[in-house]
């Protein structure tokens, strides 16, 4: 039978990602030097060059047009001369949610299919590591800063291996990486029971990433953790095979025992989601990737699907670089990748990693901007988003009507758009809205948004299975029998991208 791995199309339950407990061990250390991009290696990826133009202040369409064809593996992708079969290739690729692995894969003009992509925004290089789609309909892309010589200390220089207090050391919403290093700004912790607030700085390495009013800000163009399905729930059993089977702090937004996935908490202590402060990452701008996103060896690839380069940093002890997984079972630990790719392990969050961080690239917003630039392409509803919260049962359907967004621009309803068809909508689980521009406006084409009726996410344990065939004779070898699986509302999950 096949596995149920996404909600769908798009309305993802929760992924099941996990990361590893490593009882503070080494795993599959490579101790080779670890050949990163920043030495001599020039095949294993290709590069796009800086995607934000400073002196126009927008997006640079000739370097979009490059992420894109590699991130497509399609040498015709461009948001200026081949716009609206571009934009549908994105949509339907993040709809069924695309991994290093699946990008790496692609063979378009240089790049070859053992090519990791990696691009220049905001003067630093990050990784492409996974494309997929947010709450409110924008394709996001998924990047982790490829490599990084800075490092911080976790906490603010203390570490305690209690958990029965306000603040764990290794609560990462309350960090001071999180907070001054990244900076996110706001409290951290000092001790067990003590925070402090530390304000956003302008002269921080990051500030472009996290802070609104500096010059040249890239805020209008990231999408926060809050707005990602993904993040809301993981666990550290399905990407990471030979992982234990604990849940670890900071993974999850959420607890993942509230929708049962697999694993459980090495001891409820470690449970941090209901502790002030735990989800304060959730709006942050970038933050630290999960052991569960990143994965740690090439058994072991995540959530992401990374390759060796993509986890290597330079070479030294001192750049093993800080994940914001906490240790399991030591409140005063928490995860980190080392230099090489190849391993990772636990230590006391009052020393000192390297810090790479990983931001969701709103590729909407992106391309709103390159064809602003260039002055080329249609405004395309596609681009839209809107926030559709849960909705209930009004006269047995439901029928919301969301503001709508062409990037800041709030769209009108029956002048710029027409609401054309709900569907799966009288009954709760996953629905649809699809909107059609009005013809002889502004805007062109038509966007599918996606919620949820009912007050929770459905359940993949109340789909309906409809075989082809009653019954299938048996023929002494493997057989086969088309299957169609739905929600009680009738909405149908698409193979490929709703299960495998």
């Amino acid at each position: 039978m096949k596995t149920l791995r996404k909600l769908f199309s798009g309305v993802l339950l929760a992924v099941c990602v996990s990361m590893l407990g490593i009882g503070g061990l080494f795993l599959n250390i490579n101790t080779k030097t670890a050949d990163a991009i920043y030495t001599d290696d020039t095949t294993s990826y290709v590069k796009v060059d800086e995607l934000y133009h400073d002196a126009s202040g927008k997006m640079n369409a000739d370097n979009v047009d490059l992420l894109l064809k590699y991130v497509l593996g399609d040498e015709n992708a461009s948001v200026q001369t081949n716009t609206t079969e571009t934009l549908n290739k994105i949509e339907e690729m993040a709809l069924g949610q695309r991994s290093a692995a699946d990008i790496r894969a692609n063979v378009v003009e240089i790049k070859t299919a053992d090519r990791d992509v990696i691009v220049t925004l905001g003067g630093l290089d990050w990784q492409v590591v996974y494309l997929s789609r947010d709450n409110q309909g924008n394709n996001i892309l998924t990047l982790w800063l490829a490599n990084s010589t800075n490092t911080s200390t976790w906490s603010s220089d203390w570490s305690s291996d209690s958990t029965d207090v306000s603040y764990p050391s290794n609560m990462y919403g309350t960090s001071y990486i999180r907070a001054v290093t990244l900076n996110n700004g706001g409290e951290y912790a000092t001790s067990n029971t003590a925070l402090t607030t530390r304000e956003q700085s302008a002269s921080n390495k990051f500030a472009r990433f996290t802070m609104e009013d500096v010059e040249n800000s890239l805020t209008d163009y990231i999408v926060t953790p809050s707005e990602v399905n993904w993040q809301q729930y993981q666990s550290n059993v399905a990407v990471n095979p030979d992982s234990p089977g604990h849940y670890y702090p900071n993974d999850s937004l959420n607890d993942p025992a509230d929708i049962s996935l697999e694993g459980k908490w090495y001891s409820s202590s470690y449970n941090y989601t209901d502790k002030e402060g735990y989800n304060a990452w959730a709006n942050d701008y970038i933050w630290l990737p999960s052991l569960a996103e990143t994965g740690y060896n090439t058994s072991n690839i995540g959530l992401w699907e990374t390759s060796t380069a993509q986890r290597q940093n330079v070479s030294s002890s001192s750049s093993y670089s800080w994940l914001r997984s906490g240790s399991s079972f030591y409140a005063n630990s928490a995860s980190y990748l080392v230099s090489s790719g190849e391993g990772s392990s636990y230590i006391y969050v009052n020393y000192s990693r390297a810090v790479r961080p990983a931001l969701h690239l709103n590729l909407n917003s992106t391309i709103i901007s390159a064809i602003s630039s260039a002055e080329a392409g249609e405004k395309d509803l596609i681009l839209t988003h809107a926030k559709i919260e849960n909705q209930a049962l009004i006269d047995g359907k439901a029928e919301p009507k969301p503001s709508v967004y062409y990037g800041e621009t709030l769209l009108t309803e029956n002048v710029d758009y027409t609401i054309s068809s709900y569907l799966y909508n009288t009954g709760e689980g996953p629905a649809q809205m699809t909107i059609t521009a009005v013809e002889g406006g502004e805007y062109v084409g038509e966007k599918t948004f996606y919620f949820v009726i009912g007050e929770d996410y459905p359940s993949l344990m109340n789909v309906n299975m409809a075989f082809y065939k009653s019954y299938v004779e048996w023929t002494g070898s493997e057989v086969e029998n088309n299957l169609t699986i739905s929600f009680p509302n009738g909405a149908i999950l698409k193979e490929g991208v709703d299960y495998d």
